[in-house]
């Protein structure tokens, strides 16, 4: 009987799991803006991007580290939660940096955030008898799949690329009873969006050298927006708006002057 409730307990744990961390593992964020005015060169300059993610929201009211950011200053004796860089690459990014010719700070500011890896690690800090204890939080971002569906994964992926392989042959080769297989592209008929595409934009065919029917046409859309996009729209929405009302306010100050200066020359 152990043996059989074994697994089903194994299982049972790891689904346990999966559904405590399922948000996390879900979650991802980025924010292009900041990575391309910010050098991640520093624990302070990555610890200021992790503010901004949710996985610090979902902690910050009880974060030590929101104290810090106010200017305060948090002793080794105050409880509660903190978020720590607990590894980073800048050593070797450095000695990288140092054999490089100058950079300027664009060049700079991109090397770093494509290279740099920083580690940060939830601590808690609860008082014990014998002071104040900081121990690790048990989480995790991201988790690998299980094995089975790994192996699965990877044999979909095995599939579709021989289905496209034969695919590109059968496209590229002809066959007949008399010579067997030859090495001669199939004409291929036009994509209907081509078709409509052309009349769309008065596309004459007839007018183009070379201009041959048979061919295929990708279409790309693109990607939708990132999360971070609507909030970075309406920040420099609202510093253009700013920047306008500036703009009125001089335009409004100067017939002001003009007038008075008028008037002073009368009297």
């Amino acid at each position: 009987m152990a043996d059989r409730q074994g697994p089903a307990a194994g299982r049972d744990d790891v689904e346990e799991f999966i559904n405590e961390y399922e948000n996390e593992c879900k979650c991802e964020f980025i924010d292009p803006r900041f990575l391309a005015t910010n050098a991640l060169d520093s624990e302070h300059a990555a610890l200021d991007y992790f503010y901004q993610s949710p996985f610090y929201l979902k902690y910050r009211e009880n974060a030590l580290n929101e104290h810090i950011r106010a200017g305060q200053t948090v002793d080794s004796q105050q409880v509660g939660l903190m978020f720590q860089v607990t590894y980073s690459n800048l050593d070797h990014i450095g000695a990288r940096v140092k054999s490089l010719p100058q950079l300027d700070e664009m060049a700079r500011i991109q090397l770093y955030s494509n290279s740099a890896i920083f580690h940060i690690t939830l601590f808690s800090k609860t008082l014990g008898q014998s002071g104040v204890t900081t121990t690790p939080i048990k989480g995790s971002i991201f988790m690998c799949p299980p094995f089975g569906s790994l192996i699965k994964l990877r044999l979909h992926q095995s599939i579709e690329h021989f289905e496209r392989f034969y695919g590109t042959l059968n496209d590229i080769s002809t066959w007949s009873v008399t010579n067997g297989y030859s090495w001669e592209p199939k004409p291929k008929k036009l994509d209907p969006q081509i078709e409509k595409i052309c009349q769309r934009y008065d596309f004459n065919e007839p007018a183009v050298d070379n201009f041959q029917k048979d061919g295929s046409m990708n279409i790309f859309y693109l990607k939708p927006h990132e999360p971070s996009a609507p909030r970075i729209a309406y920040d420099d929405i609202r510093a253009l708006a700013k920047k306008l009302e500036e703009i009125q306010q001089a335009k409004e100050s100067v017939p002001a002057e003009q007038s008075s200066q008028v008037a002073a020359q009368a009297l």
